[in-house]
């Protein structure tokens, strides 16, 4: 689309550093990596307000790959941000996107999340629309996410 979206070209370091910063979430097939979503608490340093208030979490570095898309990936990563921020007691998740990007904007209002306001990050040739909406735990992910919790935890003791 010709934006200059910071995570499709960023240096792996970057995408290293930004992976750190929260809890990150891959979807494997076949031993491929086919999706990512990295989770974060408030972040009082963002340029988006919304991000800086108690109560919020976020999702950044979310992507399915494009082979990947219309299988259902990005609907279950959303609803594991979903569970893992209500059970942290979140009141709202949030997620921005390119303003520009109408088909991302459509599938975000389609799992529930509405347009909270719209921001430029600094360098950006383009406005970012903010998304959010209250998460909802789910029971089914109960016992799968104490699962990846603690191979989560076993992942950052190794690194």
């Amino acid at each position: 689309m010709g934006l200059n979206c910071t995570c499709v070209d960023q240096p792996a370091t970057v995408t290293r550093e930004r992976a750190l910063r929260g809890a990150c979430y891959i979807a494997l097939c076949g031993g491929r990596i086919v999706a990512t979503m990295t989770l974060y608490s408030r972040d009082p340093d963002s340029c988006c307000e919304l991000y800086r208030r108690d109560g919020v979490a976020s999702i950044g570095q979310f992507a399915v790959d494009p082979a990947y898309q219309d299988r259902g990936i990005g609907k279950l990563m959303l609803a594991l941000a979903d569970h893992w921020a209500a059970i942290r007691g979140y009141a709202e998740l949030a997620l921005d996107t390119p303003q520009p990007a109408a088909h991302l904007i459509a599938f975000y209002r389609r799992q529930g999340f509405r347009i909270a306001a719209f921001f430029r990050r600094p360098g950006k040739r383009y406005d970012s629309a903010i998304l959010s909406r209250p998460p909802k735990a789910d029971r089914a992910f109960a016992t799968w996410s104490r699962r990846i919790e603690a191979h989560h935890a076993d992942m950052a003791r190794a690194a």
